[in-house]
């Protein structure tokens, strides 16, 4: 007989099996919505990973008030699940495939909260890939994520505190009003995605590439942000302060509406960039390289910015047509 049980060591289901995998599958099988559980040390053999796959049994769930301690999961395709108030600590999740956990299926259109109000505390997120998948209302720290592919999902109000997020590629995903705080951000790539009304909070930002991607209303705040390309994007209506640029690259990247203080451009790049109505004070361009800038405004507060840019093109020759100077 093995007994599952809840956080006040009650008893929420048990049969004849011999492990708690095979009970928790058991438990999946007889049931779509399963709350308050207390899952320590569950890790599927290959087994009863193909018999989750090929019966479907983490699809059409919803999981709520679940705690996972020390779990281990891999190579499970997750499909159409909602976990509300459950936390994952210490705990694996690896190779799996998390697909269509956004779109209700009762309502055509409405959002499906896939993982909300929930939260990840040393946790490893590993080689895994999320596709039109909605999170929200988390709560994710000490959390490595690792080798991701994030598809067209939907980050929004959640709080990363020293948590890892490297070697992963966000392709058309939307990051909104979300919170970083002392974060690693290193070697990804963001493809035609959107990043707004966040707060970044002395994090470390390196070796990222961002592609045709729209940036704005953030908030940087002592940020290493070294080696990063920005490429065919939008960066406007941001404040950067005190933050650290060495060695980035900005290609036909609109620059407008952006506060820069106390920051360090040694070695940056910009190439065909378009500034207008910036904000600059105390930053370093001096080892900058400026190449084609496109210049549209004199305001006395991009002051300091245009000093560099003055000796390479006359504003007359970069005003926009029909923008009188």
């Amino acid at each position: 007989m093995t007994k599952l049980y809840n956080h006040k060591e009650e008893v929420v289901f048990e049969d004849e099996a011999k492990t708690n995998e095979e009970t928790f599958i058991n438990l999946l099988k007889s049931k779509d919505d399963i709350s308050d559980l207390y899952l320590e040390g569950l890790d599927f053999n290959k087994k009863q990973r193909q018999e989750i796959d090929e019966k479907g049994l983490f699809k059409d769930k919803t999981f709520t008030n679940i705690y996972f301690c020390s779990c281990k999961l891999n190579d499970i395709c997750f499909k159409n699940l909602k976990f509300k108030d459950c936390c994952f600590n210490l705990s694996r999740i690896e190779h799996c495939v998390f697909r269509n956990n956004f779109i209700s299926n009762e309502t055509e259109g409405e959002k499906r909260n896939f993982f909300y109000d929930s939260s990840c505390i040393s946790t490893s997120i590993y080689g895994n890939t999320f596709d039109n998948s909605y999170f929200k209302n988390n709560n994710f720290d000490g959390a490595n994520f690792f080798f991701n592919k994030y598809h067209k999902n939907t980050f929004q109000k959640n709080l990363y505190t020293s948590s890892y997020i490297d070697d992963s590629t966000f392709d058309e995903c939307v990051m909104i009003d979300n919170e970083y705080y002392k974060n690693r951000f290193q070697n990804n790539v963001y493809i035609s995605s959107c990043i707004n009304k966040s707060t970044f909070d002395k994090c470390s930002i390196i070796d990222n590439k961002y592609i045709e991607t729209i940036i704005d209303n953030n908030k940087y705040q002592k940020c290493a942000m070294l080696d990063n390309e920005y490429i065919q994007l939008y960066l406007e209506n941001i404040t950067f302060d005190k933050c650290n640029f060495t060695g980035s690259v900005f290609k036909k990247v609109r620059l407008y509406n952006v506060e820069i203080t106390n920051s360090d451009f040694t070695n940056s790049f910009f190439y065909k960039v378009d500034f207008k109505n910036n904000r600059t004070t105390g930053n370093n361009f001096e080892q900058a390289t400026f190449v084609k800038p496109k210049v549209f405004s004199k305001n006395a507060e991009e002051e300091e910015l245009l000093k560099y840019l003055k000796p390479i093109n006359k504003f007359e020759d970069n005003k926009p047509q029909g923008l009188s100077m």
